[in-house]
């Protein structure tokens, strides 16, 4: 309930060096009066001491922030206490701040909604608030700061668009017996379908945002005993799959996130393929394909002491255990000679593959707009009843499908018909934002 006013530990939890507590609604005032016997400045950091109101026992000496509503991150009163990092600290004070009257902890999300609710953000902005609080990579992050931009930037000018055309419409039919009232003519048809091809090319960009936000996939293949496991262990930097000597070891695959030079990467370990009577073994084998199938790119690894061509036309192509030869084959430039073990020519394959990831990944990554399933449903209806817009001569069809093309662009910011898709957006924030 608005009425309430919320808290929460807003920074991480366990022991740190400074914990921030957060709150905010109509209690925020009061609440700082019997912590800390006063309200602080506006904006001005304020070192106080922070008094249980129960007992009036001193939790912690802390750093206080002020933010009188509107003028706050919610648009409510807001306060941020900046205390000891201690467990008992933390505990304690959030112990008091419960026990206060109107007061309660915060849901996921809540902060961000209050904000939303009174005007502060949009929807798209507090999408992109939650992929930039979720992102792990800084290319994840930058899509987060540039879709926001770039959207909002688009929905602004397509509705403004969009109006100039709907009150075109509306004008001839209510007054097309003034003189002053232009005539409808096929330009408008042409600006509407424009504007809807625009937006139809705008929706394209989804998939590479979600490239961007899932990670890039990329599948290492190659026969038993060619070091993929060992591999993915060294990159991962971690022992998450099993090594051995024996062909056959690995029959599942296993995904393993990384951060690769800011890009976010997902090695997916595989069966070594080969012909085999295995039930067990043949089943790795076509999971391993299914994998190479749906992978943004295919590492083809193969000894180099009995190099193997790879089966995928596209594949990366390297050479493994290239510690266990006398003397280095001669290979075509696209070939990589590496050593899991000696750690020999990795650096130049983990340059290939990044090289690889940021060329797929970076395609068209500025102009990228379209980042959730949400946003493209929305521009695609959009654009749909723009195309009956412009299909249609009577001019009364034609307004109401450009008012249909307009509440659509509408929820896209969420000014209106937004309250069925709150939830799902804010379940994925965490508690204190």
């Amino acid at each position: 309930m608005a009425s309430d006013t919320i808290f929460a530990l807003s920074s991480g939890s366990g022991a740190a060096g400074i914990a921030i507590i957060r709150i905010s609604g109509p209690g925020t005032c009061a609440g700082l009066s019997v912590l800390i016997g006063h309200v602080p400045p506006a904006r001005r950091a304020m070192l106080r001491d922070i008094l249980d109101p129960a007992t009036g026992e001193k939790i912690d000496s802390g750093v206080i922030l002020f933010f009188p509503g509107p003028n706050s991150f919610t648009g409510e009163d807001l306060a941020e206490l900046q205390v000891h990092g201690s467990l008992a600290v933390i505990r304690q004070l959030l112990h008091a701040l419960g026990a206060m009257p109107g007061y309660r902890a915060a849901e996921a999300g809540e902060f961000s909604h209050r904000a939303f609710t009174n005007g502060k953000m949009d929807l798209i902005e507090i999408e992109a608030l939650g992929d930039l609080l979720a992102a792990e990579t800084v290319a994840q992050a930058r899509l987060a700061r540039l879709y926001q931009q770039n959207l909002r930037t688009a929905a602004a000018r397509w509705r403004d668009a969009l109006l100039g055309l709907l009150s075109l419409t509306e004008a001839y039919i209510d007054f097309s017996d003034e003189g002053d009232v232009g005539e409808i003519d096929s330009t408008a048809e042409q600006e509407i379908t424009t504007l809807a091809l625009e937006i139809e090319t705008t929706i394209s960009s989804l998939s590479t945002a979600e490239r961007l936000r899932r990670g890039y996939r990329i599948a290492v293949l190659g026969p038993p005993n060619s070091g993929k496991s060992s591999l993915i262990n060294v990159l991962a930097k971690r022992d998450v799959a099993i090594t051995s000597p024996i062909p056959g070891t690995t029959r599942d695959t296993i995904e393993v996130h990384l951060d690769l030079k800011g890009l976010p990467i997902i090695l997916i370990d595989t069966a070594g393929l080969r012909e085999s009577d295995d039930v067990l073994e043949l089943a790795g084998i076509e999971r391993a394909k299914a994998a190479a199938a749906n992978a943004d790119l295919v590492l083809w690894l193969s000894p180099s002491a009995e190099p193997m061509a790879s089966p995928f036309p596209d594949a990366l192509v390297a050479y493994s255990k290239a510690d266990e030869i006398d003397s280095r084959p001669v290979h075509s430039s696209p070939d990589l000679l590496f050593s899991a073990f000696s750690g020999l020519g990795l650096s130049a394959l983990i340059d290939g593959l990044q090289q690889r990831a940021a060329q797929s990944l970076h395609i068209g990554a500025e102009a990228v707009l379209v980042v959730h399933e949400r946003q493209a449903s929305e521009l695609r209806f959009a654009a749909l009843a723009l195309h009956r817009a412009a299909s249609v001569k009577e001019l009364e069809f034609r307004s109401e499908e450009l008012r249909i093309a307009r509440l659509h662009l509408d929820r896209l910011t969420g000014r209106i018909g937004y309250e069925e898709v709150l939830g799902a957006i804010f379940s994925r924030f965490c508690i204190g934002k």
